[in-house]
């Protein structure tokens, strides 16, 4: 079944819900998760999630950074957490030599690096539709939520964008300073 727009607006300009809305969400979902409780075997939780959808603030980009965690059940003799981050990219321009808006290939293996720092694992898969999938696997209850703390500092400065990564710069000319070792 093709998804059917019901807005004017582009897919990089998909607002997120209004807090009434998320709010009756939430409360729909634990009655839901309650309700599944109580009736006990064969139902287990199959998946779950929840995503914060974040506009690219990059120049000369336009997209959207998903941001969010999973609980997935199936195939496994319990549930485990993950954490995601896809990214849709879209040039605001063709380049030059080019016929598409894909977001530039250096740009792209930036992003990865910078996600690859914090144990994400991905790929960027090209096309009709462009876009950087990244996963990592979370240990436990904990884990996740110190990973949503995380994705929630990504919302207002993601780790690829320019002053995260000077940052990261920084910090690591900081520990090298503080054991000694030499300079790149």
């Amino acid at each position: 079944m093709k998804a059917v727009r019901t807005s004017s607006s582009r897919w990089w300009e998909a607002p997120n819900r209004a807090p009434a809305v998320r709010r009756r969400e939430f409360a729909a979902l634990g009655r839901l998760a309650r309700h599944f409780a109580q009736r006990g075997s064969p139902w287990q939780v199959g998946a779950a999630g929840f995503e914060a959808r974040v506009q690219l603030r990059e120049p000369g980009l336009v997209g959207v950074a998903v941001y969010k965690v999973h609980l997935v059940g199936w195939e496994d003799s319990r549930a485990r957490f993950h954490a995601s981050v896809t990214v849709w990219p879209r040039a605001t321009a063709v380049r030059r030599g080019r016929t598409t808006r894909e977001a530039s290939r250096a740009w792209c293996e930036t992003c990865r690096l910078a996600l690859a720092r914090y144990g994400y694992r991905g790929e960027w898969r090209r096309g009709e539709w462009h876009f950087g999938d990244f996963w990592k696997r979370l240990k436990d209850m904990q884990a996740l939520k110190a990973e949503v703390e995380a994705l929630a500092r990504w919302t207002a400065s993601p780790p690829w964008s320019v002053s995260a990564v000077e940052q990261g710069v920084a910090a690591g000319e900081a520990r090298r300073k503080r054991r000694g070792g030499p300079r790149s």
